[in-house]
């Protein structure tokens, strides 16, 4: 493809005098036909030219310009082969760089969740077995017990949430008669059926802070406060993001909003379970 357009463009420098004039005569003829004509005829005669331009160019070529020409179709042949090896290099260097550039990123993202996931399991072991009498404090503006203590403050808002049982309930009478027994007194045959209907539905009662102590649990927010002591609990089921809180009476009381519940799980578990969690000096914080 190269070639041909090479000694296209030769044969055109080298007969351009000639093919202009012969496209100037082929427009003058054309006149007759006015522009369009003129346009048609000038078009057909520089084709005409050309191409007898080329063929002229061919049939002329000495060994010399033919040996020339082919020479100069071949380097440019492998100039282009040269470039596009080049380019070809270019891009799949490109693409070996993003490719480790990615695989980097992805080793050392795998080395911070490494990292991540050991200093949380680290975590994890001391809130297991940490002394938490160190942690003992009293809250200012929260009223606690003489031998209450917090052990725990959420960072974030923290939702109260109970169960509200609707009840419905619906009569259903089937067919029915009549039948007069007495002046005043008329008695209804056929059958009521009472069933009743009882739906649960998840209220949030109050957002606020958590605190944590060695007696209960408390969510407050501005003047609004709910508590929920050890003695009604008896059984709790943790989650990541918040726990369920369920009495001796069945009610349950659900406490979510947490990014991660284990570290007030793990606290919470063992205030209602171990004993020795109040201060050696307890009497005297303030």
């Amino acid at each position: 493809m190269e070639s041909t357009q090479t000694e296209a463009t030769q044969a055109y420098v080298k007969h351009k005098k000639g093919i202009w004039i012969s496209t100037g005569i082929f427009a003058f003829i054309g006149l007759a036909g006015g522009i369009v004509g003129v346009i048609l005829f000038a078009l057909f005669g520089f084709f005409i030219s050309f191409l007898f331009a080329l063929i002229a160019f061919k049939i002329k070529e000495t060994p010399e310009e033919k040996a020339y020409f082919r020479k100069q179709a071949e380097e440019l042949n492998s100039k282009l082969a040269q470039e596009r090896k080049q380019q070809k290099g270019s891009i799949s260097k490109w693409l070996d760089e993003r490719k480790q550039k990615k695989e980097e990123e992805q080793r050392k993202q795998a080395e911070i969740e490494q990292v991540k996931e050991e200093l949380y399991k680290k975590n994890v072991e001391w809130w297991l077995t940490e002394d938490l009498s160190i942690h003992a404090k009293k809250i200012d503006g929260l009223k606690l017990s003489k031998n209450e203590y917090c052990y725990y403050k959420s960072s974030e808002p923290i939702n109260w949430k109970e169960d509200r049982v609707s009840t419905r309930r619906i009569n259903y009478g089937g067919l029915t008669a009549t039948i007069h027994i007495a002046k005043g007194l008329n008695y209804r045959l056929g059958s009521i059926n009472t069933a009743i209907n009882k739906s649960t539905r998840i209220v949030t009662v109050l957002t606020g802070t958590l605190f944590l102590t060695n007696k209960r649990i408390i969510v407050a927010s501005n003047n609004k406060i709910k508590a929920y002591t050890f003695k009604r609990l008896l059984k709790m089921e943790p989650y990541s993001d918040g726990v369920a809180l369920y009495s001796s009476a069945g009610k349950r009381v659900i406490l979510d909003g947490f990014t991660d519940a284990t570290h007030f799980n793990i606290y919470l578990d063992r205030l209602t379970s171990e004993d020795n969690v109040l201060p050696n000096n307890w009497g005297n914080i303030s």
